[in-house]
């Protein structure tokens, strides 16, 4: 995440960018590489709970998070 902009960025091999995703203030994202290539990344969005976004795509999950708290995720072995 940028500071000041409050926008999820991501970086890696290919570069980096701006999402344009608002992550909520006083959380931080997560991010774990998937075992078939490719990443996923986990934020407490701005506004409506947990969001995910990455090479599968960006999803809001409907579920609720507490304000301030970072979510943490991780690949499974054989299924991404």
């Amino acid at each position: 995440m940028a500071y000041g902009s409050g926008h999820l960025w991501v970086a890696g091999t290919a570069g980096y960018a701006d999402t344009g995703l608002q992550v909520a203030p006083g959380s931080s994202p997560s991010v774990a590489g998937l075992a078939g290539g490719g990443y996923e990344v986990a934020f407490l969005a701005q506004g409506p709970g947990l969001w995910t976004c990455g090479s599968r795509g960006t999803r809001g999950l409907a579920l609720p998070l507490k304000d301030g708290t970072s979510p943490s995720i991780a690949g499974l072995v054989g299924r991404g």
